[in-house]
């Protein structure tokens, strides 16, 4: 073995030395009087769990999958098939307000995680938003990029308009913070 492999492997059982010394630490921290602790009980006995940081070792084994989580999920906001009003964020929407049907909340990614004791990979929908047909750009568009609303009357059948997104009292908030931290108006 060369001595640069034999000082890494040196250097690598001194780092796993030290990160099994930290989560002991933690888990003293548990039992510790109050003006000894590290942080919050809770806090601590995870970050005492000898498993939470460990390392993935390549290969892995897969012993099944398991596939979770609808793909829609509709009715957390409105019902499927609501009119709506919309004003998609993309250039070329042009910032024009379109008739929309709300087709309900999408999940736009996945996610998955593999339990070390099984084996088994666990596959999972998320990242469900808002989704939204414009019939007349054919087009389909999500909350997350977009101002929308639902219709209750004709009237509110009107465009979103920069003023409108800026009374918000979100948007004003956001602003605020903004300002405060810039030192700047906008």
């Amino acid at each position: 073995m060369s001595l640069l492999l034999q000082e890494l492997k040196a250097v690598e059982a001194e780092i796993e030395r030290l990160e099994a010394r930290k989560r002991e630490l933690y888990q003293l921290s548990v039992e510790a009087p109050e003006n000894e602790k590290i942080c919050e009980d809770y806090i601590a006995s995870t970050l005492g769990e000898p498993e939470l940081f460990k390392t993935i070792e390549y290969p892995i084994h897969i012993y099944g999958i398991a596939f979770t989580g609808e793909f829609c999920q509709s009715g957390r906001r409105h019902k499927p098939g609501r009119l709506v009003r919309v004003r998609p964020c993309e250039a070329e929407f042009e910032g024009q307000t379109f008739l929309g049907l709300y087709l309900g909340d999408y999940a736009r990614s996945v996610g998955c995680s593999r339990n070390a004791k099984t084996g088994i990979l666990q596959v999972y929908l998320i990242g469900h938003n808002p989704t939204i047909w414009i019939p007349s750009r054919q087009r389909i568009v999500y909350g997350c990029n977009s101002w929308w609303g639902p219709l209750e009357t004709e009237e509110q059948l009107v465009a979103i308009t920069n003023e409108s997104i800026d009374g918000l009292w979100y948007v004003q908030a956001m602003k605020a913070l903004l300002k405060g931290e810039r030192g700047v108006e906008g």
